[in-house]
């Protein structure tokens, strides 16, 4: 934005030159001045609207959280939530700073509706759906906690799944691609990847995947990728993914693991 700035400052002179009416640098000082109040005043006309667009949606969220409050028992419950993809830089980008913000907004509505303020609530995944309704998300409870953990200690073992394994690419009906029973590269490179997929945002070598003892999960390593790595819409560069859990690739491709079993 400052550069397009400047540029524009660089344009407005040269045009007074060509008119005769420029009259020092001084004009310039105050036309570049001038410019960078508008900007100051446009960047924080955006970032208040950015927050109060946010804001909107947490407060929808808590809402539905309230009313599934209601039936249930007071504790963690989990979320899965779908949203148009105009709001998915509002919402989606960090769950872990998305909880902590509904954590805020949260116990005012469950004390407005008579509930427990000590109810809690996480996301298992924030994904864009073009139904959705901008700013109006849609909120459904999950069967239970994550399982993925982003982080263990202990060392992978490679054993190949039982009948192996395979990613589905959502949003595209019917493909996939197979994981190597020892696991592999994957990226967009046909020549140095094990598991190639296609997607502008995913990197030639994206990500390592490699089974782990038992052969019914992975553990996922990000490559130093351009766009980076989410297991369940959780931003990390290492963690662990079993069957039904969601690998976003870039900002765009998602895959779903399914372990086959035995043929």
């Amino acid at each position: 934005m400052l550069i397009m700035v400047i540029v524009a400052v660089v344009g407005a002179v040269a045009w007074w030159k060509k008119k005769g009416r420029y009259d020092g640098p001084g004009m310039a000082r105050r036309m570049f001045r001038d410019a960078l109040n508008w900007l100051r005043v446009t960047a924080a006309r955006e970032d208040r609207e950015f927050v109060e667009q946010r804001q909107c949606l947490l407060r929808r969220i808590g809402e539905s959280v309230a009313g599934f409050a209601e039936t249930r028992a007071p504790g963690a419950l989990w979320l899965a939530i779908e949203i148009n993809p105009e709001d998915h830089g509002l919402l989606g980008v960090n769950l872990a700073t998305d909880e902590e913000d509904l954590a805020l907004v949260l116990p005012e509505i469950l004390r407005r509706r008579g509930r427990s303020p000590q109810v809690k609530a996480r996301i298992r995944e924030c994904r864009p759906e073009p139904s959705a309704i901008r700013g109006n998300p849609r909120i459904a409870l999950t069967t239970g906690p994550a399982r993925t953990k982003l982080f263990e200690d202990d060392t992978p073992t490679a054993v190949p799944a039982p009948g192996g394994a395979r990613l589905v690419v959502i949003g595209r009906a019917g493909e996939t691609v197979r994981i190597p029973a020892a696991g592999g590269v994957i990226g967009r490179d046909v020549e140095k990847c094990d598991v190639v997929v296609e997607s502008p945002t995913v990197s030639r070598r994206h990500a390592r995947i490699r089974p782990r003892a038992g052969g019914d999960c992975f553990l996922v390593e990000d490559l130093a990728s351009a766009n980076g790595m989410s297991i369940n819409s959780r931003p990390t560069e290492a963690g662990i993914l079993r069957d039904g859990d969601i690998l976003g690739l870039g900002q765009k491709l998602r895959l779903r693991l399914e372990v086959v079993a035995d043929e």
